[in-house]
């Protein structure tokens, strides 16, 4: 968990994109609802927020490599946030970035199709957008198997 004290602190970095209609923030990762209610939510739901924000960001930055933005974020009965955005010629896509001991892993599913993971752990978060994008748009062209769990 991450540690901040107080109920006024706010992952804001003035670069709000959620003001111009997108539903996750480009600059924050926090959706319309959360960066609306912020002021209002208790501390603890405030650093659960806080806590998803990194993985939010490897997101935003890949769905940034891919020419898109993230349209919603789905979460799972197991509490996954997959990150949705529509690609032009495979249609609506959801991935996540899950944590590894040993780095990050690419996961991707089609609507109705179960998750597929795409990538080993990947610790280096300087390519990880990029490595991440280049294996998303190759599995979403049929030229990426998933990987072994």
């Amino acid at each position: 968990m991450t540690s901040y004290s107080t109920d006024s602190d706010s992952p804001c970095i003035a670069l709000c994109s959620t003001a111009l209609g997108d539903n996750v923030c480009r600059g924050c990762g926090r959706t319309f609802i959360e960066v609306a209610e912020w002021s209002a939510l208790p501390g603890a739901d405030k650093a659960a927020i806080w806590d998803c924000l990194p993985a939010r960001r490897q997101a935003i930055a890949l769905a940034a490599c891919l020419g898109r933005t993230l349209e919603q974020l789905d979460v799972d009965e197991d509490g996954t946030e997959w990150a949705r955005l529509t690609h032009p010629s495979a249609g609506v896509v959801q991935f996540a970035l899950r944590a590894d001991p040993d780095g990050w892993r690419l996961w991707a599913r089609r609507a109705g199709s179960p998750s597929e993971c795409l990538t080993k752990p990947l610790a280096d978060e300087a390519e990880l957008a990029e490595t991440t994008a280049r294996r998303l748009v190759g599995w979403l062209r049929g030229e990426w198997p998933a990987v072994a769990d």
